[in-house]
């Protein structure tokens, strides 16, 4: 495990089960691996181990179609877990079945059709087939023996599930669209890093968030371009000089300015590192920040809108 980047982090097990990588500002991929539909594929291929020379072709039938379908979704573009090393095992035992069927299987026009007689014996191809999946079971054993999966703790009250899939949904979904995919996205970054006990990367992501919604605030709130260089303190400085309706709540600038004085700055020192108590305070900090500077921006443009609908109703009756 290695924490890398500004403001990121990476969990990688260079196996096949689990991958995080936590950058700048994108939505990470993440696989989940559906475990029982491992367990499928394995009782699907298994069954083939116990196919004869003597074993009839409708007996053969069912195991094939089962194994078949496992092996396409295992080798296709939504495998039911990362894998490499038997990926070439996989490729052998599926020649090996399509091989069988092309004999059995198939009419002379190479359309599938069922044997007319399903009594005939699958013959010597069986010991092909069973030594191909031995071999396959035997590279997925070894492969799966040092693949890493990983058991995620419960954190606080938060689930699971949400920390690593979509922590973005603590935020209300009227709010989403105002948010944006950034800060949306560094959000999310921050609960899967608290989910994986990255507490330090956790707040990063987590001023990031912040970060991404306070220069569209400040922009609305001054007029002005937030250029490149201006630091939060720049930022809050010229949002609090603001005099003029519409400006800035206290109460925002207020918890703005602790974040930065109070976590954000000391974060930046390499020798500040965050427990799991500190970040899950520093989510809840830059939540309540992030909501404040979005609810204020939307009232913003609603007051704006209706600016001119009252400004014309009150000429009308002046008129």
């Amino acid at each position: 495990m290695n924490i890398t980047g500004q403001a990121g982090a990476a969990i990688e097990t260079r196996g096949n089960v689990l991958a995080l990588r936590v950058q700048s500002s994108r939505i990470n991929p993440m696989d989940r691996a559906d475990l029982y539909r491992v367990y499928e594929m394995g009782a699907s291929i298994h069954r083939l181990s116990e196919v004869t020379n003597e074993t009839a072709l409708g007996e053969y039938f069912g195991p094939y179609v089962a194994a078949e379908q496992a092996l396409n979704a295992f080798l296709g573009s939504d495998p039911q877990i990362k894998a490499d090393l038997c990926i070439e095992a996989a490729r052998q035992l599926s020649a090996i079945i399509t091989d069988i069927e092309t004999i059995h299987f198939r009419a002379p026009d190479g359309k599938f059709a069922y044997p007319p007689a399903p009594d005939k014996k699958v013959g010597y191809q069986a010991y092909q087939l069973k030594a191909a999946v031995q071999n396959f079971e035997a590279v997925f054993r070894a492969e799966m023996q040092v693949a890493s999966t990983y058991w995620v703790p419960k954190r606080g009250t938060h689930s699971t599930r949400d920390l690593v899939d979509a922590f973005e949904r603590t935020f209300l979904p009227e709010l989403h669209a105002q948010l944006g995919t950034v800060a949306l996205a560094e959000y999310r970054n921050a609960g899967r890093c608290f989910a994986f006990g990255l507490w330090t990367a956790a707040g990063y992501h987590s001023c990031r968030a912040v970060e991404a919604v306070l220069r569209p605030y400040y922009r609305k709130f001054t007029g002005k371009q937030d250029k490149e260089g201006k630091t939060w303190g720049n930022l809050i400085e010229e949002l609090e000089a603001v005099s003029v309706e519409p400006k800035p709540n206290e109460k925002t600038i207020f918890y703005l300015r602790q974040l930065k004085d109070n976590e954000r700055n000391p974060l930046m020192h390499v020798r500040v590192v965050l427990d799991e108590q500190d970040a899950d305070l520093l989510l809840s900090a830059a939540k309540i920040v992030i909501v404040l500077m979005t609810r204020e921006i939307i009232a913003a443009d609603l007051e704006r809108q209706a600016t001119p609908l009252l400004q014309a109703i009150s000429g009308s009756k002046a008129s």
